[in-house]
């Protein structure tokens, strides 16, 4: 379960990357990376990864919805470009 959670993680990463085009600062609607990433809009998997992520500094939360607008932040940037693993999260 720990690799499908880190493979998970790292497909929405990627996804609110792209979205951002690269750019820090971006906001990206994270129900829309889920979908691209195939992670089903729920607590359990949505919610859980994106705050998991927001815990590890890799995106921002902004705005008021609650896990609903993101950043990537300039770490979440750096570990997409550079492919590290998510080996942390877990």
């Amino acid at each position: 379960m720990e690799g499908d959670f880190e493979s998970r993680a790292w497909k929405f990463l990627h996804e609110l990357y792209s979205l951002a085009h690269g750019k820090p600062k971006s906001v990206v609607v994270g129900r829309e990376a889920a979908k691209r990433a195939g992670i089903p809009y729920t607590t359990k998997d949505y919610h859980f990864i994106a705050r998991r992520l927001m815990d590890s500094g890799l995106v921002e939360e902004c705005g008021t919805i609650g896990l609903e607008i993101f950043r990537i932040t300039p770490l979440g940037v750096r570990v997409v470009n550079e492919g590290e693993p998510l080996l942390f999260l877990t």
